[in-house]
C-alpha cells in the first residue's frame, strides 16, 4: 500500500505534492549493515527459499519475502542471501524500511539534522527524509542514535507516523496488559492492533520494551503497508467506523487535529455537501472506500444541482424511488454527470476507483491534459482515463498515490474524495491552481 500523497491521514507538514523535490532516483537497496552486537548471520538447514537463514515455515518469512519483492530490503547478507530474522533491528534500519515502504522522497541537505548522522553515513538521505516527514524526531539532544536497537513500542510509533494513521483506540483499550494508557506509545500500539498489524508478542501482551527483531519488523511493515494485500484490515477493506482518541472535540470524532484532508472534509461539511458516515458520534470514516452512490451525492451537492423533482420512473433498476440517494443520482443522470455500470444498473454500492473519480471530475469541469510524457508509470497514455487523470493532476486536485504512481484501480477513500472535491470546486479558495 503506497502512502497517498493526496494526503490521507499523513500527519506531516507536506500536502498534495508539496514535499521537497526528489533530488534523484533512489539508490538500489543494499543489504543493511547489522547493528553492533552478537548477532551473526547463520544459515538454516531448513531454509529452502529466498533467504538461506529463514525457513519458509517460520513466522515472518512470507512478509520478509514481500519486503524483498517490494524493494524495501535486500537482506543482511548477499552471498548467501540472508535476512537475519532474529537479529535486533537498529533505528537506522527501521527508518530505511519505512522510507522505502511509504515512498517518502529522499533528500539532499547541506546541514545534517542530527549531530551523530554525518553526510557520509550510509543512510544519511533516508534519515533526513524520515526527519523531514515527521517519521522520527531522533533520540534526544540533537542526536538520532543510529546504531541503537529500536524497541517494539518505538517501532509502533514510527510505523504509525510513516503510515499516516491517527490514533485509533477502541473503548475496550488497553488491549495489552503491559501497555499502560499513560505510555507515550499507547495510541500507536493500539492503532497497530486496530489495523491488524500486530497481535502482540504473547496473548494479551505487546512486550513494548523488547528489541524489535528483523523478522518481527517484516511482519509489522508488510501488514501496515498491506504489501501484496496481506492485511484484510487495510483500506479499502476492513472499514470500521470508530472514534479516534484525541478527536473528541473535533467536528468529526475520527479526524484529529493535524490529519491531512481534515480541512477539506470540514469544508464539505460547512457547505452542506456531507454529514459524514455517522451522526452520534459524528464520524467521517476517512479510510473507508467511497461508493458510487456516495460519490454521486457528493458531486451533485457540490454542483448545486436541483434535486427537488426526481422522475417517477427510475433510470436504473437498482436505484428505486424512495432510496435515500435516489434524487441525487437522478439529478446527476439528468445533467450528464454520472452514468450507469451496465445492463440498466447503477451499482450504487460498488467502490469508485481513483481513475473513475478523475474522469467524473474532469467531465464536470471540462478538464483534460495529454502531456507527451506521462506523469505516472502506471497510467498508460492509451488508458480511457489518461487525459482525465492528467487533467486533475495539472490542476492540483491530485498528486498520485506515490512519487511516480497514481494507483488508478485502487478504491478512492472517503478522505481522498473530500480532497478531490474540495479542490476541484475550489471551496473557500483552497486550490491556488484554479
Amino acid at each position: 500500500m503506497e502512502i497517498n500523497r493526496d494526503g490521507a491521514n499523513r500527519n506531516t507538514p507536506f500536502f498534495n505534492g508539496n514535499r521537497p523535490p526528489v533530488p534523484g532516483a533512489e539508490p538500489e537497496p543494499e543489504p543493511e549493515p547489522l547493528p553492533p552486537g552478537g548477532c551473526v548471520p547463520t544459515e538454516d538447514p531448513n531454509a529452502s527459499g529466498l533467504f538461506a537463514d529463514f525457513a519458509p515455515s517460520a513466522t515472518g518469512h512470507e512478509e520478509a519475502v514481500m519486503l524483498y519483492n517490494a524493494g524495501i530490503t535486500q537482506g543482511c547478507s548477499s552471498s548467501p542471501r540472508m535476512f537475519c530474522p532474529n537479529c535486533p533491528l537498529s533505528r537506522t534500519q527501521l527508518v530505511v524500511f519505512l522510507v522505502r515502504a511509504s515512498g517518502t522522497p529522499l533528500l539532499s541537505v547541506t546541514e545534517p539534522t542530527f549531530s551523530d548522522v554525518p553526510r557520509t553515513h550510509w543512510a544519511f538521505r533516508y534519515i533526513e527524509a524520515a526527519a523531514a516527514a515527521g517519521i522520527t524526531q531522533g533520540c534526544g539532544g540533537g542526536k538520532f542514535c543510529p546504531s541503537d536497537e529500536v524497541t517494539r513500542a518505538q517501532a509502533a510509533s514510527m510505523i504509525q507516523r510513516a503510515a499516516g494513521w491517527p490514533d485509533e483506540v477502541p473503548a475496550e483499550a488497553p488491549r495489552f496488559s503491559d501497555v499502560s494508557s499513560s505510555s507515550t506509545h499507547f495510541g500507536a500500539i493500539e492503532t497497530l492492533k486496530t489495523r491488524c498489524s500486530t497481535n502482540g508478542c504473547r496473548p494479551g501482551e505487546f512486550c513494548p520494551e523488547d528489541s524489535l527483531t528483523r523478522g518481527q519488523a517484516a511482519v509489522f511493515i508488510a501488514r501496515a503497508f498491506n504489501l501484496e494485500e496481506i492485511n484484510a484490515c487495510a483500506e479499502p477493506g476492513g472499514c470500521t467506523p470508530m472514534p479516534v482518541f484525541g478527536a473528541e472535540n473535533e467536528v468529526f470524532q475520527d479526524l484529529p487535529a493535524g490529519t491531512i484532508g481534515k480541512e477539506e472534509v470540514e469544508l464539505l461539511y460547512d457547505y452542506g455537501i456531507t454529514e459524514g458516515c455517522s451522526e452520534s458520534p459524528r464520524l467521517f470514516c476517512p479510510n473507508c472506500p467511497t461508493s458510487r452512490r456516495q460519490m454521486a451525492v457528493l458531486l451533485v451537492r457540490a454542483m448545486g444541482l436541483d434535486t427537488s423533482q426526481p422522475p417517477a420512473t427510475p433510470t436504473f433498476a437498482d436505484v428505486q424511488p424512495g432510496s435515500t440517494w435516489y434524487a441525487e443520482i437522478e439529478a446527476g443522470v439528468a445533467n450528464h454527470v454520472i452514468f450507469g455500470c451496465g445492463d440498466g444498473n447503477f451499482c450504487p454500492d460498488d467502490p469508485v476507483t481513483r481513475a473513475q473519480a478523475a474522469s467524473l471530475i474532469s467531465r464536470i469541469q471540462g478538464w483534460t491534459s495529454s502531456p507527451a510524457t506521462p506523469t505516472f508509470d502506471d497510467v498508460d497514455p492509451g488508458s480511457t482515463h489518461y487525459e482525465a487523470i492528467e487533467g486533475v493532476v495539472e490542476r492540483c486536485v491530485s498528486q498520485g498515490c506515490s512519487e511516480d504512481r497514481y494507483c488508478p484501480d485502487r478504491a478512492l477513500s472517503r478522505i481522498h474524495a473530500a480532497i478531490f472535491i474540495a479542490r476541484a470546486f475550489n471551496l473557500n479558495g483552497i486550490n491556488s491552481c484554479i
